[in-house]
């Protein structure tokens, strides 16, 4: 299972009391996100779609990974959604990723951004009773103003009824959209302060897809230690771009 310490409740308790009800709330409302039977569907789900878009999208060379938010993660976007006035649903505490890297042995932008709709609109058009989607997020014709770009799909899990359903978004985006949401203007990192230590109680569980085609989950130490190299990478990456900074500055 996921990690479940939530250090964020701390902070919160003596913040808003009132808020910090809420937000605990809502978390025991959400558990069963983090409970073996569903990481079980969500790997499953993750294995079988994986495989479907492989089948459908032989030209398209992509690859393909998800992540579960962290628990504590997971209790800050609560409570900062909470104090925004929103008490809507949150799709991406499952999330899944892909990257296109070439389509057709073609790797201009256009060809992979063909690419990426054409999976979007197969996905968006199976819309039915196992799968309600919700929106279909355009960042791409419409990117944010940080100049991130991808298409992102907001999608409803139904189950049987006696089970609770889960939301999941998907995000789809070329390798050179990828590189700027990891190292450009749209980076965390170029607007956020990074955190000064990596620890357990904000790393994420990632899922991968294995050679046999099926997912598989990432230990907490693995999916830590690839969370860390992630953060370490985009430090190491704006701490040169800081000092090539400087350099201009003093030429």
């Amino acid at each position: 299972m996921a990690n479940s310490t939530i250090s964020f409740r701390e902070k919160i308790r003596y913040n808003s009391k009132d808020i910090f009800k809420k937000v605990q709330h809502r978390l025991k409302a959400l558990h069963y996100y983090y409970t073996d039977e569903y990481i079980d569907l969500y790997k499953k789900h993750f294995s079988d779609e994986y495989k479907e878009i492989s089948t459908v999208f032989p030209e398209i060379d992509f690859t393909y990974e998800g992540r579960l938010k962290n628990e504590n993660s997971l209790a800050e976007k609560i409570h900062r959604k909470i104090s925004e006035g929103y008490a809507g649903q949150i799709y991406d505490i499952f999330a899944k990723k892909i990257i296109i890297y070439s389509v057709n042995g073609k790797t201009d932008e256009a060809s992979l951004i063909k690419g990426a709709y054409q999976i979007a609109q197969y996905l968006k058009e199976k819309n039915n009773e196992v799968i309600e989607l919700h929106k279909l997020k355009d960042y791409i014709l419409y990117p944010k103003p940080n100049g991130y770009k991808a298409l992102h799909l907001l999608r409803t899990h139904i189950l049987e009824k006696n089970k609770n359903n889960f939301n999941s978004e998907l995000q789809i985006r070329t390798f050179r959209m990828e590189e700027q949401q990891m190292f450009g203007t749209s980076a965390h990192f170029s607007n956020y302060k990074p955190r000064k230590s990596i620890t357990p109680d904000i790393s994420p569980i990632f899922f991968e897809i294995g050679k046999n085609g099926k997912a598989y989950q990432l230990p907490p130490e693995k999916s830590l230690t690839k969370y860390k190299w992630f953060y370490e990478s985009l430090i190491k990456y704006f701490e040169g771009q800081k000092q090539e900074a400087k350099k201009g500055i003093h030429k």
